[in-house]
């Protein structure tokens, strides 16, 4: 009782004077471990094994693994050259050892610390700093972790187990293979308690277990965040939507990022029922993308988006208008006024066009001189969807002048191409067009538009073949293979290429940071079932040609007069 009273008391611990803050040397020590041998091929995962400890009521859980899984070792063990060839360990244990120096535990239990922690939250009330936290450290040698913490601290038991007093209120101990800290007693009587099978783990829940599977089994970094805190987040949704909370059944959120030989891999798992939220049904029924598109479009594309049926987003946006009777009445005078001045209706005219696959691509300009780029538009009859149709009346509705409104005239005109005909929009007399030709072709029942009838002469002498098709690119035929989740919406971007033909434009040809993307291209894909919204994003990278450039830019620093200047990438 009277270890116990004089840790109530605040008593000061020993050891702990001067310099930065325990809490603060700590966090250091972990990164510092991790930095220095997470490039060793040893694949263990007692970050993620930490929420074991974490108790069940926990909200918000982060862990780090940086002991690379059999399919990374090859890749950190070339970041690990690298970053001994460019001397940036040597750097980074230099400063952390000059902080360290006015801590003589944090000197002691370092060279332990393992690369791998966790950190739980819960207790999480709004406007107000959480009630309890732990941060668990992965230590390599706990019996010699103990002995400096005996050697260096105030002990005592607690709920049978050595605790050590770090100042007023944080309390230390070593449960298993873990150093653990927590800024009050309660936090660590919870965590000693789940460790002892007294109070259930947040690693038993089956909300838990359902969000982990939704990220990579090797993933470096993850976020997890309770239902319960979600449910919190969704009041101010629950106000506006009548009750409606997207949150309320649907599990946890995860996220997490992994690294890869070429990149780094984003993955995001978020709850959000269309149960609870009726307007979002049909955004939970998409269909998954064909990505057809690529079949039809050539290669040289700096990028493209599609989306499996944007006619959901206005069927989605109309569920919401007519929620309330002063936002249907807005959207029916809207739908009114569109009517009159164009002389189509939205729903029965436009929106069946938009049923099926819609992809946009940008292309190099194809207009010398003009720098800006070009663009394909795709919309194909995937569906029901009639976009041939439409783009039809649109085009005699201009041709009659019902659009003109005293300035230029745009009328199409039209010549056979191949088994097809490309209809062109004159805007010759529009000094914005800076030489682009408006234009579109109907292939079956899919209608091809674009900014420049070369890119859509290339689409019809193509069509039907994949020697010059998009999907048959190097580049982004590795996007398409890559293994994202099948996705509603995706975004595929050749990042060297647009990083390579911008730097020449703005810096010139010597400007090469298109290198640090490697042969690779950006790739984003999103899902939507109606109970949870999956996402990926893939971000190339050349691994070490990153860090050969950090550590030239921090040679740059050391060697210039007067004080350090920020890396400037």
């Amino acid at each position: 009782m009277g270890n116990l009273r004089s840790h109530a008391a605040g008593a000061r611990p020993r050891g702990l004077r001067g310099g930065a803050s325990w809490w603060g040397v700590a966090a250091i020590a972990a990164v510092v471990g991790a930095g220095a041998v997470g490039y060793k091929v040893l694949f263990d995962r007692p970050g993620e094994l930490a929420i074991g400890f974490m108790p069940a009521d926990a909200q918000a859980i982060i862990t780090v693994d940086l002991s690379p899984s059999p399919a990374q070792a090859q890749t950190f063990k070339a970041i690990g050259d690298a970053l001994k060839q460019e001397g940036l360990l040597d750097e980074l244990e230099k400063e952390i050892a000059e902080a360290a120096a006015q801590n003589e535990l944090v000197r002691e239990i370092r060279p332990h610390i393992k690369n791998s922690f966790a950190v739980g939250v819960w207790g999480i009330e709004e406007g107000k700093e959480p009630k309890y936290a732990a941060l668990l450290m992965a230590v390599g040698n706990p019996g010699a972790v103990s002995s400096s913490l005996e050697k260096h601290l105030r002990g005592y038991r607690l709920e049978g187990e050595q605790a050590y007093v770090i100042d007023k209120k944080s309390t230390a101990a070593v449960l298993g293979n873990y150093l653990i800290i927590s800024p009050n007693e309660e936090s660590m009587r919870r965590v000693i308690a789940v460790k002892a099978g007294k109070s259930p783990s947040a690693a038993d829940l089956a909300a838990y277990q359902e969000a982990r599977k939704a990220l990579p089994d090797d993933a470096n970094a993850m976020l997890f965040v309770s239902n319960s805190l979600l449910r919190e987040a969704g009041k101010e949704a629950e106000r506006e939507l009548k009750g409606a909370n997207p949150f309320r059944h649907n599990g946890w959120f995860a996220a997490g990022l992994a690294i890869r030989n070429d990149g780094l891999l984003c993955s995001v798992r978020a709850p959000f029922s269309a149960d609870e939220v009726k307007e979002m049904q049909p955004l939970a029924n998409l269909p998954v993308l064909s990505l057809d598109s690529l079949g039809l479009l050539p290669r040289g594309a700096y990028g493209l988006a599609a989306l499996s049926q944007p006619a959901a987003i206005y069927d989605t946006l109309r569920n919401f208008a007519l929620a309330k009777p002063e936002s249907k009445r807005e959207m029916e005078e809207g739908l009114a006024k569109f009517r009159s001045e164009t002389g189509f209706d939205l729903e029965k005219d436009v929106v069946p066009a938009f049923r099926g696959e819609f992809t946009v691509a940008l292309y190099p300009s194809q207009v010398p001189g003009n720098d800006d780029p070009d663009a394909l538009f795709i919309a194909d009859d995937a569906n029901g969807a009639d976009p041939a149709t439409f783009i039809e009346k649109l085009r005699l509705a201009i041709d009659s002048g019902r659009f003109d409104k005293g300035g230029p005239k745009a009328r199409f005109s039209s010549q056979p191409y191949g088994t097809t005909t490309i209809h062109l929009l004159d805007v010759s007399g529009d000094p914005n067009a800076k030489g682009k030709t408006p234009c579109y072709a109907i292939l079956g029942k899919t209608v091809v538009a674009s900014t420049s009838l070369t890119l859509l002469k290339q689409v019809v002498d193509s069509s039907g073949s994949d020697a010059n098709a998009l999907r048959s690119d190097p580049r982004f035929k590795r996007m398409v293979d890559r293994g994202l989740k099948a996705g509603r919406f995706t975004l595929m971007a050749d990042l060297p290429t647009l990083m390579k033909d911008a730097a020449e434009k703005d810096r010139g040809p010597a400007w090469d940071w298109h290198k640090l993307f490697g042969d690779d291209g950006l790739t984003f894909s999103a899902s939507y079932d109606g109970k949870t919204t999956t996402a990926e994003l893939f971000v190339p990278l050349d691994w070490v040609e990153l860090v050969h450039r950090i550590g030239a830019e921090a040679k740059k620093n050391r060697n210039a007069p007067g004080p350090s200047a920020d890396m400037a990438f």
